[in-house]
């Protein structure tokens, strides 16, 4: 930093347009008209390899007691600023309002409010005097020396984000020479968290010792396998499952009352209070899959439907092998049976399970997903809740004669940390072994105004040691809760690999 500060006016133009385009640079931004007389400025811009959505969940939780501001987190609580960066996206902190307030540290130092938020594409803030936390909901213009202007811009199709970040400042002269001292410091701090949105935006995964076992970091198939859908629709339509809700009555306390103290933070953080309970949820996957220990990687995408009241899943999945060759795979459970198959092209069948293995599987990975992504669906008579310890509870389902156990652990929000299971079996070349299944999540995001998994690994705990087969992304602009099994999907293009 202090070869920056001396090589600063050097540098200056350099920094201050970091990253952007000469069309970003100098074009308007949403909030150029608040500052119009600019004594200091700057516009910096990075390429993040995730859609806008996807972005925005992070630039929406930025703050001191909140998400953190995602850069040097050391030096800056160094300065007692007290930044903890999250590696994850904080639902609770994702619904930004005018005059809310953005703070750089605890009172006394530097804030911002927010002057004009529009998910998810732009956010102002006007800078703040020490004593906004006593003058909360004053947002003029006239209270601004500064504005920090933050835009999102989809690329590529909307696979990838440019995103633009401006600073425009009026300050007397007396305060210029300061800020010119302190500028090429902001820009080292400022590079640091636009490359951290960047990165937990796009997912990237530091390398580890264990990488060998682990997939390649992009998103599965670059292409949109529009097929699955209608194999998808193909398969529900066949089925006789509920069209419409049995109960639009919203969940109460005393519907949660009884239960373990983390199964009652867990469904408070995942939203069910005060909404109906949820009878269906579809949504589409992608990630990688690999057909046996020690085997390579493949893409895989998948689409599934997951009903409530009878208790049905149907999940259909195209695994691109050698990366060329598709495929088709379906895993079902209707009627308190299991079964999962398999055609190379789609027509040379290469597996067909079913018995009471497979239906014990399937009716424990229904659970799993209820868990998941429609907790509601799990505030039925057929299910019991135990208490394991202060993290941890079990959920016990029974349907058609078959029970199956659950056990959930979640923070100290509520978030599921991991599902695991004894009441799947792992398909290996010598048969079918029971094994300890487990889908640990490795962080949420926000979708429709709901918690929802970002995606993670899928273990199977065998004597030789842990076997991942699968690791997928959730793609949070295809789930949809409470629709018929034959309505029509509303997928979008999946994003590019990352590279």
């Amino acid at each position: 930093m202090l070869a920056a500060s001396v090589l600063a006016p050097l540098l200056r133009r350099r920094y201050n347009r970091w990253g952007a385009r000469r069309a970003e640079a100098e074009g308007a931004l949403p909030g150029d008209e608040l500052v119009p007389r600019t004594d200091l400025g700057y516009t910096r811009a990075v390429t993040v390899e995730a859609p806008v959505a996807e972005v925005w969940p992070w630039l929406a939780q930025i703050g001191q007691g909140r998400g953190g501001l995602y850069s040097y987190d050391g030096l800056e609580n160094l300065l007692g600023c007290r930044i903890h960066s999250a590696d994850h996206v904080l639902p609770e902190h994702q619904c930004l309002r005018r005059g809310d307030l953005i703070r750089l540290g605890p009172d006394g130092y530097p804030a911002f409010w927010v002057h004009e938020v529009d998910p998810p594409t732009t956010l102002v803030l006007l800078s703040a005097g020490p004593e906004a936390a006593q003058r909360r909901g004053t947002t003029d213009a006239g209270d601004a020396v500064a504005t920090w202007q933050w835009s999102l811009r989809p690329i590529d199709g909307g696979r990838r984000t440019r995103l633009v970040v401006r600073q425009r400042l009026s300050c007397p002269p007396s305060q210029r020479l300061m800020w010119r001292v302190v500028e090429p410091i902001g820009f080292v701090m400022e590079r640091r968290m636009l490359q951290g949105i960047a990165r937990r935006a796009a997912r990237e995964r530091p390398a580890t010792p264990d990488d060998a076992n682990e997939p390649p970091t992009n998103d599965g198939p670059a292409r949109l396998r529009g097929g699955l859908q209608r194999r998808l629709g193909a398969r529900l339509a066949g089925l006789d499952l509920p069209a419409a809700p049995r109960d639009l009555t919203p969940v109460t306390e005393d519907d949660i009352r009884g239960l373990p103290a983390p199964a009652r933070r867990y469904l408070r953080f995942m939203g069910v209070l005060g909404r109906p309970r949820d009878w269906s949820v579809r949504v589409r996957w992608t990630g990688h899959f690999r057909l046996r220990p020690g085997r390579g990687w493949q893409p895989f995408e998948a689409w599934q439907y997951n009903s409530g009241p009878g208790v049905a899943r149907v999940f259909v999945m195209r695994i691109d092998v050698a990366g060329y060759v598709p495929m088709f795979g379906s895993d079902t459970y209707v009627a308190g049976r299991g079964r999962m198959r398999g055609k190379l092209l789609g027509l040379v069948p290469v597996a067909d399970g079913s018995g009471p293995e497979f239906d014990l599987g399937e009716l424990v990975t229904w659970l799993d997903d209820a868990v998941l992504l429609a907790p509601s669906m799990l505030l039925v008579p057929a299910l019991t809740w135990r208490a394991v310890d202060d993290d941890t509870f079990d959920v016990v389902l029974t349907d058609h004669g078959r029970t199956v156990t659950g056990r959930v652990s979640v923070d100290e929000l509520g978030r599921v940390r991991a599902f695991s299971t004894g009441d799947r079996y792992c398909a290996l070349p010598g048969g079918l072994v029971r094994a300890r299944w487990t889908t640990p999540v490795e962080r949420w995001t926000v979708s429709g105004g709901r918690p929802v998994p970002h995606g993670g690994p899928a273990i199977w705990d065998l004597p030789e040691g842990p076997y991942q087969y699968a690791r997928g992304r959730l793609d949070p602009g295809s789930i949809e809760w409470n629709v018929p099994p034959t309505s029509r999907t509303r997928g979008r293009r999946p994003a590019a690999p990352a590279h």
